[in-house]
């Protein structure tokens, strides 16, 4: 991109809900363990938002989200059915709520104000390639990432599979199984956590964690 303003970065600053439940758990753990899942972080979270973050500023993202949990109640999000990506081959389940929305647009906003410009180096990348489509791309120049307001799908993570001769059927089935008890159901998220780490090109678990915070939400 000749002559951009962006400022490409390797660091990155994200805000979650961590979901230490035992049935998101169990099902993560049979995708990472069994069928070689590339979503392999091991405890199954919501992303309100990413953005790219130099570290000079990390002390002041970690004051601006203190702050902004510091009035925050726990809030009940819905639980979709167990939802299947063939293309990608990918499990994840959808999660709805006003509460996510807002706090999705407000983590986006506040947090976009200490970026600088710095987007990070892969977007950087993409936007180069010509990868994003023109809403990705506007979001990516404006906020840094692509999945904002529009673009935003709040959902957990099952994971991937990347082995051969998966009956997908039967994978289906036993995933349900084990999350039979959440499926269509409300759940509680007791929690937001802040993360700063190094990012990698390849997989989740290859990002260097330089500080990570769990905030409790007031009941």
């Amino acid at each position: 991109m000749k002559n951009s303003p962006l400022k490409p970065i390797n660091t990155v600053f994200a805000v979650a809900s961590i979901f230490n439940i035992k049935e998101f758990v169990t099902a993560k753990k049979l995708m990472n363990q069994e069928y070689g899942n590339k979503y392999n972080d091991p405890i199954p979270h919501l992303t309100y938002t990413l953005v790219a973050l130099p570290e000079e500023d990390l002390a002041t993202a970690q004051e601006v989200l203190a702050e902004y949990i510091q009035k925050q109640r726990t809030f009940k999000v819905h639980v979709s059915d167990l939802i299947y990506d063939e293309k990608a081959r990918f499990f994840y389940l959808s999660l709805s709520g006003e509460k996510i929305k807002q706090h999705h647009k407000n983590f986006v906003l506040l947090l976009n104000k200490l970026r600088k410009k710095h987007i990070r180096q892969k977007d950087f990348d993409r936007l180069n390639m010509g990868h994003f489509d023109k809403l990705s791309m506007k979001n990516t120049k404006e906020f840094g990432y692509s999945r904002v307001f529009d673009n935003f799908e709040s959902h957990i993570t099952i994971g991937n599979y990347t082995v051969e001769n998966v009956n997908v059927e039967e994978l289906k089935r036993k995933l349900s199984a084990i999350l039979k008890n959440v499926l269509n159901k409300d759940i509680v998220v007791d929690n937001i956590e802040g993360t700063f780490s190094v990012d990698s090109d390849t997989a989740q678990d290859k990002m260097k964690l330089i500080w990570r915070k769990v905030f409790p939400l007031k009941r």
